[in-house]
Formats: C-alpha cells, sequence, structure tokens
C-alpha cells in the first residue's frame, strides 16, 4: 500500500497564471517557505532541467510556531502556487519540487517530486 504523500501536484487552480506551478500540502502538514528561516532548514526550491526560467516568484510564507525554535518559522501550508516566468517559447524539459514535509512532531527526510507541467 503506497503510503499518503505529504505534497503533490495540486489541480490548476482558476486564479493562478499559466505560469504558476501549484502544489498541495497536506493537511497537518507544512514545508518551510523559500528563503526557509534559518539556515539549516531546506526551502521549497524548483528545479528546472532544460531551460531556467527568467525569474521565480516564490510567495510569502505563514509564520508558525515549531517546538523546536525558539522563534516562529516561515512555512507553506495547504494550496501554494509559485510562479516562473521564461523567454517567449521556451519551457523546461522537466520540472521539479524540493521540500522537506514537517509535522508538528516529525520532519521526513529532503524530497524532490516530478511536477507535471501545464
Amino acid at each position: 500500500m503506497d503510503k499518503p504523500q505529504p505534497v503533490t501536484k495540486a489541480p490548476d487552480q482558476p486564479d493562478a497564471t499559466d505560469s504558476a506551478q501549484v502544489v498541495s500540502v497536506a493537511a497537518r502538514w507544512h514545508v518551510n517557505a523559500n528563503p526557509a528561516s534559518f539556515d539549516y532548514l531546506i526551502p521549497t526550491q524548483l528545479e528546472f532541467t532544460g531551460t531556467n526560467p527568467l525569474t521565480i516568484r516564490y510567495p510569502a510564507g505563514k509564520r508558525f510556531s515549531a517546538a523546536f525554535a525558539r522563534e516562529a518559522i516561515s512555512v507553506y501550508s495547504g494550496t501554494v502556487a509559485i510562479d516562473a516566468d521564461f523567454a517567449d517559447q521556451q519551457r523546461p524539459a522537466q520540472l521539479r519540487l524540493r521540500v522537506q514535509a514537517c509535522s508538528d512532531e516529525i520532519c521526513l527526510p529532503p524530497a524532490t517530486l516530478p511536477v507535471p507541467l501545464h
């Protein structure tokens, strides 16, 4: 039986831009925002094969008080849209999302997830 995945590709959102890659973070889970709050945290990051984007716009994270940190950290939860702009007619051959999913109790090992292009 497959284990549930804390982070998956979300269905395209009607209000998302054409360049947005939308991911869904399961309930009770979060991933670190980009930039991460501390050097030792792994930020959420889009990785491209082929053509690199002209710009990437990560959304602002939400503040989360973790038991392991003295200060609140910036995280993504729920549905997250990350925009990546490419030169005209250019698209990456592959797109991956690097994340480390955590709950209030544990952090999973970092993972690189394939993201279907739309």
